[in-house]
């Protein structure tokens, strides 16, 4: 069957938009027990900073009470967050990591 003046269908737009992925916070808090030189050590090993700037958050999280690790994609952070508990608990420390929504 030919059709005559036949249009190309056209995607609708709200099928060619994508939701943007859920962002979440990774929060580390200061407490009396980790030390510094592992939370540096974190830093490095889960979170990819140089020692210079897990140094620089480091000494944020310990002036200010906590500092944010990074901004990731809601199940990255999730995943980020449960592999440095593990880590610290591991190692013995109390240490606090929360996730948060970014708005």
């Amino acid at each position: 069957m030919i059709v005559k003046d036949a249009q190309p269908t056209s995607v609708s737009q709200s099928e060619d938009q994508f939701d943007e992925p859920q962002r979440m916070r990774v929060i580390i808090y200061n407490d009396e027990v980790t030390t510094q030189e592992f939370v540096v050590l974190l830093l490095v090993h889960l979170f990819q900073y140089t020692v210079e700037k897990a140094i620089a958050l480091m000494l944020e999280v310990h002036l200010s009470g906590a500092g944010v690790a990074g901004i990731y994609t809601h199940d990255v952070a999730l995943f980020k967050r449960q592999q440095a508990i593990k880590m610290a608990r591991d190692a013995q420390y109390p240490l606090k990591i929360e996730c948060e929504k970014v708005e």
